[in-house]
């Protein structure tokens, strides 16, 4: 069980309830919203929720940057920029996450395959470590626990305040909808696209068109996969040609072409998210699923992570690029020059079919790393062991133990993910 603790701002807060968690040697972890695997939850210890934290800062235009609070949410973050024409240089999918929660993991948006994941756009943080100091860090002024907060999963310290760089926001995205049947065009396709740099976003997915019922001695299953890409450009005054913008492309169909105002681009998966609210889907169960991949052989292996996946689990499923280099030690990604995250999304799964939909994640993410992949650890993750951990950081796994000594030597900061302390 987890007692959860509120903390309103006043200067230090966190730094003082924080000392005096660690003067009692109580376990804590912050949270500001839900995750996945217990992240956000500590086993016999205390939750502190941050999510009154949320003031932004004024918008530094000169230098494109603005601080905020670790219980902003991305939606409140983008409306203060906009009004200044700048823009988050990375967007999360859904906007009400909190900007500490995702600078923690990673952060991944559709035009990461430009700007790579969040955190590599973090300009300076306030932190109190798990030695319950308050300590202000950038890449040249204490860079190890820079580094090490940035996708650390709160193991390190917790997050106080964020400076984010910002870049110029046009004020219309045009986003070409096409549709595949088979993944390799689908893959080429995509391909071509980040390598060119025609768009600003560029965003796949892939769900079960017909099927048909099978007979229990059957093996397999009578299903025709569809496969979409999102090509989005950003514009001012002259929205760009359609043929300019798919040449040598060759998809199956051009399904829909939207123009919307950055903002509306940006909360695009607003109406899929309410839909799931008003359904009751918000309710249900989430072992949402992700996985950095070299884009190669996630090409490879996708017709059996498809074929393992149940009926029951036939939407969501997500595709993006991601720029890995330049990014801080722990957030663990293959090496190779081309990396994408897929990601499973059910929009819910209903508690009788656990029993069927675990496995089949279980034997996904083992495909998954089979080919070289390092999990996303935003979601479902399944048991962390120590091995697993030892697999997922590799090389870096024993500085991630010696930092954890030098910033929480009493192991104050623990979450469900970590048993160990």
């Amino acid at each position: 069980m987890s007692l959860v603790v509120f903390v309103s701002w006043k200067p230090r807060d966190c730094f003082v309830i924080h000392v005096d968690l660690c003067m009692f040697k109580i376990r804590v972890v912050p949270r500001v919203t839900s995750s996945g695997s217990g992240q956000s939850l500590s086993p016999g210890g205390l939750c502190l929720d941050l999510s009154r934290l949320d003031r932004i800062g004024p918008v530094d235009t000169g230098h494109r940057r603005v601080d905020c609070e670790p219980g902003v949410r991305w939606r409140e973050l983008l409306a203060a920029t906009l009004q200044h024409g700048l823009i988050p240089r990375v967007l999360p999918l859904n906007l009400d996450m909190s900007v500490a929660g995702l600078l923690s993991a990673g952060g991944i948006g559709a035009n990461s395959h430009r700007h790579g994941p969040s955190i590599r756009h973090v300009a300076e943080l306030d932190v109190v470590t798990g030695a319950g100091q308050l300590s202000r860090c950038s890449a040249t002024g204490d860079p190890e626990l820079f580094s090490a907060v940035l996708g650390g999963l709160g193991r390190f310290g917790i997050i106080a305040r964020a400076a984010l760089e910002l870049r110029p926001a046009l004020a219309r995205v045009r986003t070409f909808h096409l549709v595949y049947l088979d993944s390799a065009t689908w893959f080429a396709d995509q391909e071509r696209v980040v390598r060119d740099g025609r768009a600003e976003f560029v965003e796949a997915m892939c769900w079960m068109g017909a099927k048909g019922l099978r007979r229990p001695t059957e093996t397999g299953s009578r299903v025709q996969w569809l496969y979409g890409l999102q090509i989005g450009i950003e514009y001012g005054d002259a929205a760009p040609e359609r043929a300019a913008a798919l040449a040598g492309l060759s998809p199956a169909q051009v399904v829909h072409v939207d123009d919307e105002t950055a903002a509306e681009f940006a909360a695009r998966y607003q109406p899929r998210f309410d839909g799931m609210a008003r359904s009751g889907a918000w309710q249900q169960l989430h072992p949402w699923l992700e996985c950095l991949v070299p884009a190669r052989r996630l090409a490879a292996v996708l017709p059996a992570i498809l074929a393992a996946l149940p009926l029951s689990l036939g939407d969501g499923h997500r595709l993006l690029w991601v720029d890995t280099a330049r990014r801080p030690p722990f957030f663990a990604a293959p090496a190779s020059d081309d990396v994408v995250c897929f990601a499973v999304l059910p929009p819910g799964v209903a508690v009788a079919e656990r029993e069927e939909v675990l496995p089949a994640l279980a034997h996904v993410d083992r495909l998954l790393r089979d080919a070289g992949g390092k999990r996303y650890l935003s979601g479902w993750l399944g048991p962390m062991t120590e091995e697993r951990w030892r697999e997922h950081h590799g090389e870096a796994y024993p500085r991630w133990e010696a930092l954890k000594r030098r910033f929480d030597p009493e192991g104050i900061l623990r979450s469900a993910l970590f048993p160990e302390g």
